[in-house]
This record gives C-alpha cells, structure tokens and sequence, in this order.
C-alpha cells in the first residue's frame, strides 16, 4: 500500500502552498497542525533546510549558510532551491502529494529562482501569509527555547527588517494575482488553527488545471503539435518579419488530454501518434460518462501522458 502511494506521488504534479509571515508569526506551529491531520501534506520549512545543511560537517555550503543566517541576511536563491526540492523529492518517496514551503519565496530572487528551477513542475497553489505585529514576534521568539543562534534581540530585529523590506513585496505581488490568503497570527493557536483548517480543504480540492480539452474544430495533427509544445516545451523566438515573438515556455511532466462525444477519437488519435512520436507516454486513460446541461449523458475520454 505504501509502495502504490509512493509511485503515485511520484507521477502526479506536486502541489505547492508558500506559507510566509514576520520570524515567530506562527508559520511553524500552523505547518505541524496540517501535517497531522491531512496525510497527503508533508511541511519543507526553506530554514529547516538551511539549517540542516550548515550543521552538516560535509557540506561545503555550510559554513556561507551559517554566516548569512547570523547576519540575518538571505540565502543565495540556488542553494536554497536546491535543498527544497531535494526534501520534497524525499518526501514523495513517502506518498507526499501536497508541499507546505514554510519561510520561501523571501524576495523577487526566490520567486524568480524558483520559476527557473521548478517551473511547472510543481503547481503552485496559493500563499498562506500570517500576519503578526512586531511586538508580540519579539516576545515570541525571546520566550522560545530552541538554542538558534539567531534567537536574540539583535538578529531578530536584523530579521524583521529584511522581512518587511523583501519579503513584504512578494506578498503584495502573489495578493495582486489573487494568490494570498492572510490569516491573523496573533490570537491562540487553536483558533487560528480553525482558519488555517479551512484552507487546506479548498487547497485540496483545487484539481490541476494542466489539461488540455479536444474538440472536433481542429484536427488531431493540430493537437498533436500542442502536445510536443507541452510535454517538450517551447523554445524563445525574436519576432521576425510578420511573426510575432515567442516566449519560451518550460516542459510540464504529466498532462492530460480530454475529449467528449465525438471528439473521443481524435484526442485518441492526437496522443498515440504523439507517444509513437516519442513525444510523451501514455500512462492512463479513463472514460467517463458525465451528465450534460440538458440532462443526457455523454461519453468522454481522459488520457494522461508523461514526459519521456
């Protein structure tokens, strides 16, 4: 059972919730909550993994990690990167599906870096953000006992600083996309527990959007191209003559293909002649019989193609 979870995950494209608020806000406490009562989250705190690294007597980051943190002061975006993904790579070796990112993306370089590095790979959700006056973070992180170096007035304040000068800009972007979901940190932590609760069962029941629905309006070689430029990606183009430029546009792992009614055998067509192309692999195909606005059912087809 543990096995078949294990390779689930593996499959499926990870969902990511970044979880950001003031050092001491709450993030940490909230994230154990979620993982004990919803078995397919699993907590990366970005620090946790800083820290781990600069105690690590092999690493050769270690010591330039040690003495950013003690400066209060940002990590290098690609190191910090880089130990997320190799926990949440861990992780969905333990069946893991969903990703809370505690403490990341601290500033545009990590919003950035991680566009760069996981890209589609992972769907990122939303932003839990607690909010907390600096105050009452103070006396939090005073009155805790958990031997960091940067547990003291001095790094502490160095630390809210940087909070509010870098970070607070990433909030307010992810707020323009209608990415934030902001939760007062300040009250007990079981009451804002109920808030945070409430969150993650409407993060649970967003599906992947990664889905690409055929129609009998185009053929199945239009949909086939479509599928070399989702599972192989799109190169960047400079705009030539009448053609407009073209972004470049990263691979996605897993997508899926969708087709009702009629159009059943040409999202059939489109993805094996893809697969024989060795544009992808088909790894699933499901039918479906879903009742339709004028009360009929209609049989539809869903394929699911990795990247090889």
């Amino acid at each position: 059972m543990a096995e078949s979870a294990a390779k689930k995950a593996k499959t499926e494209r990870p969902k990511v919730v970044f979880v950001l608020g003031g050092p001491g806000a709450g993030k940490g406490t909230q994230c154990t909550k979620v993982i004990e009562n919803f078995k397919s989250w699993a907590h990366v705190s970005a620090g946790d993994c800083l820290r781990a690294e600069r105690k690590d007597p092999n690493s050769k980051d270690g010591e330039m990690i040690n003495n950013f943190i003690k400066d209060g002061k940002i990590v290098p975006v690609a190191i910090t990167v880089k130990l997320i993904m190799k926990e949440m790579t861990k992780l969905q070796g333990e069946g893991k599906t969903c990703f809370l990112i505690d403490g990341y993306p601290r500033n545009l370089d990590n919003v950035t870096g991680w566009e760069e590095n996981v890209g589609e790979k992972a769907k990122v959700c939303g932003m839990l953000f607690y909010e907390a006056n600096e105050a009452e973070l103070e006396k939090r992180l005073l009155g805790r006992d958990e031997g960091r170096v940067d547990d003291n007035i001095e790094s502490i304040r160095k630390r809210f600083k940087t909070f509010m000068e870098e970070t607070m800009p990433i909030v307010e972007k992810f707020q323009k996309d209608d990415k934030v979901i902001k939760i007062d940190g300040m009250p007990p932590a079981e009451e804002v527990w109920k808030i945070t609760k409430k969150t993650i069962e409407d993060y649970e029941a967003m599906t992947d959007d990664l889905e690409m629905k055929v129609t009998m309006k185009k053929p199945a070689g239009f949909y086939v191209k479509s599928l070399f430029a989702f599972l192989k990606g799109v190169e960047a183009k400079p705009a030539e003559g009448d053609k407009e430029a073209v972004e470049a546009k990263p691979p996605v792992d897993i997508l899926k293909i969708s087709g009702l009614g009629e159009a059943i055998n040409v999202a059939i067509a489109a993805a094996t002649k893809a697969e024989a192309d060795g544009c992808g692999k088909i790894t699933k195909i499901e039918t479906k019989y879903p009742e339709m606005t004028s009360g009929r059912g209609c049989a539809q087809v869903a394929i699911t193609m990795e990247r090889v």
